[in-house]
């Protein structure tokens, strides 16, 4: 098999294994992130709730 063959397709299968990847992590973090606003938003609600009794 070629030499430059061989490195292309090692290059191809790293680069759609980093996407796969990033794709994961984007979507966990993106999880995580509405987690974290919902928790912030359920404080801020509870607050202003006591603020006015």
């Amino acid at each position: 098999m070629d030499q430059g063959l061989v490195i292309e397709s090692l290059v191809i299968k790293a680069l759609v294994d980093h996407h796969l990847r990033t794709r994961e992590d984007e979507d966990a973090w993106r999880a995580h992130a509405a987690r974290r606003e919902r928790r912030r938003l359920r404080r801020l609600r509870r607050r202003s709730r006591v603020k006015r009794s």
